[in-house]
């Protein structure tokens, strides 16, 4: 389960903060059972190998890091944390393959 809303909430005698979305707790636990209303099930979908995770090549392609700075170099858009858009990633690589 993981908090749907950022709460300060009450388990007997101890209080518990929780954020919305960061917060897990088992669906059995004292927090959930009492206080059902904050809480949603957690679905993550993971890829069945790791072949969705790296370049199909083997490679390890380029860092995170240098993407980022390469397209703030250019004025382009990008998160500042998580993943890099495949978009940038393959603009990224064209850019250092013409030199």
């Amino acid at each position: 389960m993981v908090a749907a809303r950022t709460a300060m909430v009450r388990v007997g005698d101890t209080v518990h903060q929780v954020w919305a979305g960061r917060t897990t707790a088992d669906a059995d636990a004292a927090v959930v059972a009492d206080h059902p209303d904050m809480w949603r099930e957690l679905v993550v979908d993971f890829p069945a190998d790791d072949s969705e995770l790296a370049p199909a090549d083997g490679s390890e392609g380029p860092s995170a890091r240098a993407v980022r700075a390469w397209a703030r170099e250019h004025d382009l858009e990008v998160p500042a944390r998580g993943r890099v858009p495949d978009e940038l990633v393959a603009a990224y690589l064209a850019a250092q393959a013409e030199g």
